[in-house]
């Protein structure tokens, strides 16, 4: 018999006599015997003795009784191992979990509208804790322990305004108010929640604090509040006011010819739709689908979700800085047409001209010196207003007589020179369409040459106008 210490042992311990060859895992979870002729030979209580002396001496604190050996080498075959005794593997903990009881929109610094909400009052469970289970050690042949893992247990992410419950397995509103997650947290917003419609002719009024009305505004109706409007219906021939924050609207503004809607705020507006309603807001105008005959003054930028076209119909627009709508791609050089679609006629008109990108326009000062209903061109003062065709821009157009400009989205078609463009209109409303069509139609009758829309034409008409026969305009 070879006299070896377990303790002492890297990987594997071995027992070996002449008929009995005994090994113990390196991790001391299992012994195993080397099936040989002369063990298969031997009296099964015999053998049986000889594996329970070799256990002893090693230090097993259990031995394999005989049932289990005969169980082993019912089917065993010389040369191959069967396993004797096992040690008690570790339990797997149950780790604890945390669950939202309701959706909770993400709060992030640099969203500047949102249109859906969660809205609870005081005392709603916010989310749910359920504890872990801790596993069970287990322990080697050599009844060493073998640790469990370690339970991680969940934690409530409790924010400004939550509390947690007696029992610590909930998370609960500490106020009424919106729920958002912001940095991993569920908060709450204190906001005064008003159940259902605000009903016709209604004046409800809000000091010092946000207000959400989970049903609509109906006919004649006033909402004001000092903090934050946040209407979850539609707003029906009534007017919503907010002193020192925004009005998000999450359904229709719908007034009448005889009671168009206003809705003025110190901050930001935003609307799914509007129809006939009057838009007034300091900063930013958001409308999420469409709003046809309607004023929209923004002193800041109008935010579309689509095209202009698609997104405003009929609309009078006051906008302080700029329209951020859908650009489309440009077309392929060869979908263009060769020709001037429209009449253009020389002019001298005060502009200003911006690259439509994602940050903050940046307006210059230009001179619009070729008018059209479909371009133009224009020179800016600032001779390093450099842009390559294919540029998308926002001219802002001040026509003469009329204090409001015209806003459109347009591309450069021809980069002539340094602070010098040509434009291709690309998004213009409908009614600013109109007043540029107007007053192209008045410049033409001013200047017949202008009817001519080719460059054939254009020279045909200079040499006749270069030779005494043709007369003068």
């Amino acid at each position: 018999m070879m006299r070896l210490n377990p303790a002492a042992l890297g990987s594997e311990f071995l027992a070996v006599q002449r008929a009995l060859v005994l090994r113990l895992s390196a991790d001391r979870m299992r012994l195993d015997q080397h099936v040989t002729a002369e063990a298969l030979a031997m009296p099964r209580e015999e053998l049986l003795a000889a594996i329970i002396g070799e256990c002893t001496r090693i230090g097993l604190q259990a031995t394999p009784s005989l049932a289990t050996l005969n169980a082993s080498l019912a089917s065993a075959s010389p040369g191959s191992w069967v396993t004797l005794l096992q040690g008690v593997g570790p339990t797997a903990p149950v780790h604890g979990h945390m669950e939202l009881l309701m959706e909770v929109p993400v709060l992030s610094a640099a969203q500047g509208v949102r249109m859906k909400r969660q809205v609870v009052k005081a005392g709603a469970a916010l989310a749910r804790r359920t504890p872990g289970i801790p596993g069970q050690d287990g322990s080697t042949l050599l009844g060493q322990a073998v640790c469990a893992h370690r339970l991680r247990e969940a934690r409530l992410p409790g924010g400004a305004h939550t509390e947690v419950s007696a029992d610590g397995c909930t998370l609960l509103a500490a106020c009424d108010g919106e729920v958002v997650l912001r940095n991993l947290q569920v908060a709450v917003i204190p906001m005064v929640v008003h159940d259902g419609d605000v009903g016709p002719g209604t004046t409800l009024v809000q000091p010092g604090a946000a207000l959400y009305i989970m049903g609509s505004v109906l006919e004649r109706a006033h909402v004001e509040a000092d903090g934050e409007i946040y209407v979850q219906g539609n707003v029906v021939e009534a007017g919503v006011q907010s002193r020192q924050a925004n009005v998000c609207i999450q359904g229709t503004v719908s007034g009448s010819a005889q009671r168009p809607c206003p809705i003025q705020a110190a901050g930001n507006i935003a609307v799914d739709q509007a129809r006939l309603a009057q838009l007034s807001a300091t900063r930013n105008i958001y409308v999420l689908v469409r709003a046809w005959q309607c004023s929209l003054n923004a002193g800041q930028n109008l935010h579309l979700s689509g095209t202009v076209s698609s997104c405003l119909q009929d609309v009078q627009l006051e906008i302080g800085g700029g329209v951020y709508p859908i650009v489309q791609p440009d077309l392929p050089v060869e979908g263009r047409p060769r020709e001037r679609q429209h009449l253009r006629v020389p002019c001298h008109l005060s502009a200003q001209i911006a690259v439509h990108t994602g940050a903050s326009l940046s307006f210059k000062a230009c001179t619009v010196l070729e008018l059209s209903a479909g371009g133009t061109k224009c020179m800016s003062e600032d001779q390093d207003f450099d842009v390559a065709a294919g540029t998308v821009v926002q001219l802002k157009l001040a026509l003469p007589g009329d204090d409001r400009p015209i806003i459109l989205i347009a591309r450069v078609a021809r980069a002539i020179a340094p602070g010098w463009v040509g434009l291709r209109f690309e998004q213009i409303t409908q009614r600013d369409a109109g007043r540029l069509a107007t007053y192209c139609q008045m410049l033409v009758k001013k200047r017949p040459s202008a009817l001519l829309t080719s460059p054939a034409q254009r020279r045909a008409h200079a040499a006749r106008e270069a030779t005494p026969a043709s007369g003068a305009d």
